[in-house]
């Protein structure tokens, strides 16, 4: 599914190094999923929102783009989730799907995750994932049952199983195009082919006060910013450093030089002078959970999974 692309598809013009006019309040690098709920929030505050997306328009998205959108949800069965259906379906009057409470939400976490789920993380999941549903309702995404995925015809009826009945209209594709449409009408600044270069320091060079990223033109940019959230695309947040090319490389040099590189990102991220928001999504291993836990906020999506491969394998 191709997505119009806005003025600010190949950033804006100007020389090189230029300071783009104006102050963000946030500035959200990362157009996936994470990225764009973190944009919708900063916008209902108010803020000045600026979002930058290294891929063009029509791939940009990360893995949500491909992913089915399907999202799992506490409910009470068919008659809870119809209010967040797009529009009527004849299948409904003979559609069964069992009630998800909460308590088999949180036994399915640890059940997946072989019991190392945090559980007040799990928690905070389980209890606010209805309600968020209804509020990316409100921002544009539309919803249906995944009939396709998630159900059987038997006996003259649907009957849907495995408690993820819910998914955007028009899966990870839909669910992008909704986002973007819904960010762009609230206001929010979105330029495509911004590949972040790194952070802008301030007079005080221990203090972060906004990004820089080059365009498709390859012209580096500079923005201020009030904050700065860290998305990512792919499948995952950060997966941390390479620890078999560590271990295949003669000495210390490598694994010093990775410590060195871990410092320098964990303390930009912990002394930056403007609120982090760390938006995170699939695996976050490694020094992924060192940059995530320096930043002031993390949010989770629900397929995060975190984790310390160095401490399973006995390396540390």
């Amino acid at each position: 599914m191709a997505r119009e692309a806005p003025a600010h598809d190949d950033g804006p013009r100007g020389g090189a190094g230029r300071d783009d006019a104006g102050h963000y309040d946030a500035v959200i690098v990362g157009g996936g999923n994470a990225g764009l709920c973190a944009a919708h929030a900063a916008r209902e505050t108010g803020a000045r929102v600026l979002l930058l997306e290294k891929s063009p328009a029509d791939e940009a998205g990360g893995n949500s783009f491909y992913s089915a959108g399907a999202f799992r949800v506490p409910h009470h069965g068919l008659d809870d989730l119809v209010p967040l259906l797009g529009g009527p379906d004849s299948r409904l009057p003979v559609t069964v799907i069992p009630p998800y409470p909460e308590s088999d939400f949180t036994a399915d976490m640890y059940r997946v995750t072989g019991g190392r789920c945090d559980p007040q993380l799990t928690s905070v999941l389980v209890s606010r994932a209805a309600g968020t549903v209804r509020w990316l309702a409100a921002h544009g995404i539309r919803w249906r049952l995944m009939y396709e995925r998630q159900a059987y015809f038997r006996d003259g009826r649907w009957m849907f199983f495995g408690g993820l009945p819910l998914g955007a209209a028009g899966g990870g594709k839909g669910l992008i195009a909704q986002h973007t449409s819904g960010a762009l009408t609230a206001g929010t600044e979105i330029r495509y082919r911004a590949r972040l270069t790194g952070l802008v320091r301030g007079r005080d060079t221990r203090r972060v006060a906004g990004v820089r990223y080059a365009d498709g033109r390859g012209t580096e940019h500079r923005v201020s910013a009030g904050a700065v959230i860290l998305a990512a695309e792919g499948r995952g947040f950060c997966a941390g450093v390479d620890i078999k090319q560590m271990q295949q490389t003669p000495g210390h040099e490598a694994l010093l030089g990775a410590n060195r590189g871990c410092f320098a990102a964990f303390a930009a991220v912990y002394e930056c002078a403007v609120p982090v928001i760390a938006a995170v999504h699939g695996f976050c291993l490694g020094g992924g959970v060192g940059l995530a836990g320096s930043a002031d906020i993390v949010i989770a999506s629900d397929d995060a999974t975190f984790g310390l491969p160095e401490s399973w394998q006995w390396r540390l």
